[in-house]
């Protein structure tokens, strides 16, 4: 029986996987939500957290990738996991976690294995997700501020684009000359914009960071803890069949 190698069995799986999709997907089918995206997953055997890795990586930029001065970065998205299981304490700690961390209280969805969290602000949101799924802990964090980018956007290289035009015609210059420079105005206008964009990506990669940071903090002195009291009853049960034997003994 024929053998195969790490480059082929990648091939022939994702060839297989390729073709359980091209089932799925009929041939009008050409925008799909997320939703819909992890329900066609799910009928093709193909695990929920591997899909939102992929979409993440795929649509959004993440907290380790830079600002994008062309497009202005305007949203930021994060999945990760932890070999532990959930509980009711870790809820109420990353809840707390959170509202401290965004100094508002949020609006928050509790359940025994899960935790939502939306915070809407007039023109930013964030929401997070902490749920338990085959045995480990997943945090989703995304926060999204386009309408502010469509503010900045818009507003300052229109009022630059007004005063530049004003300026130039007040210097004596031409109707036709005022109108080839008062757009640049607005563009310098809209580079300030983006730098204040970046400014917010990078402060909300920053509160993405401290989070990640707080909740590894949390979870891995949470395994050290279960790992401790793991090895202590190990302990205590090698002593009590050492005791028993002795007694036997006697």
């Amino acid at each position: 029986m024929r053998s195969f190698n790490k480059t082929e069995i990648k091939n022939i799986l994702a060839k297989a996987a390729e073709l359980e999709m091209s089932h799925a997907l009929d041939d009008e089918t050409e925008n799909l939500t997320e939703q819909e995206i992890l329900a066609i997953a799910k009928e093709a055997g193909i695990s929920t957290s591997s899909i939102k890795t992929a979409l993440q990586s795929n649509n959004v930029p993440d907290f380790d990738k830079s600002f994008n001065w062309l497009s202005g970065t305007t949203r930021i998205q994060h999945l990760e996991e932890f070999g532990i299981h959930l509980q009711s304490e870790h809820i109420a700690k990353v809840l707390r976690m959170l509202q401290s961390n965004e100094s508002e209280l949020g609006e928050a969805e509790l359940h025994p294995k899960k935790l939502t969290w939306n915070l809407q602000r007039e023109i930013e949101s964030t929401k997070v997700s902490l749920y338990e799924e085959n045995g480990k802990t997943s945090f989703e964090y995304s926060s999204d501020w386009t309408e502010l980018k469509f503010i900045l956007a818009t507003f300052p290289f229109l009022i630059m684009f007004i005063v530049t035009l004003i300026a130039t015609k007040g210097m004596g210059f031409d109707k036709f000359t005022s109108l080839l420079i008062a757009p640049f105005g607005g563009f310098i206008a809209l580079i300030g914009s983006w730098i204040y964009l970046k400014q917010k990506f990078e402060k909300q990669k920053k509160n993405l960071q401290a989070t990640l940071e707080q909740l590894r903090n949390l979870f891995v002195h949470q395994d050290s803890k279960n790992e401790f009291i793991r090895v202590e009853n190990e302990q205590n049960e090698d002593v009590q069949i050492r005791a028993n034997k002795t007694k036997t003994g006697l």
